[in-house]
């Protein structure tokens, strides 16, 4: 099914994808840790062990609400659209979330 003016307008299919920055997690050059290894001190004493933090585990962490960037409707479609790009569609078969407007795209022509 060919997409509608409305939608084209709103969402051109060949608009730029979002700029994407460094990955995340990776550290910073001058934050990374020191490599070098003390050979000569015993590393077997308790002292010498770092402490350890607890950091809580995937199933303790609640996932963070992202922010919406805009909502409304096109050619009857109600939308969502987040600051992280991906969007929420309300479909015949039901609200669906996609990662980005290209994927909603993709969906749309798919299953017209």
């Amino acid at each position: 099914m060919p997409q509608s003016p409305k939608f084209d307008a709103m969402w051109p299919a060949d608009s730029k994808p979002p700029v994407k920055g460094p990955p995340l997690g990776e550290p910073k050059p001058d934050a990374q840790a020191d490599s070098r290894v003390d050979t000569k001190s015993d590393t077997t004493a308790p002292e010498n062990f770092p402490s350890v933090v607890r950091r809580p585990g995937p199933e303790t962490l609640k996932p963070r609400a992202v922010a919406i960037l805009k909502s409304g409707v096109v050619d009857g479609m109600g939308y969502t659209l987040y600051v992280d790009g991906s969007i929420e569609a309300e479909l015949p078969q039901g609200t669906l979330r996609f990662a980005s407007i290209n994927e909603l795209r993709s969906h749309l022509e798919k299953n017209g």
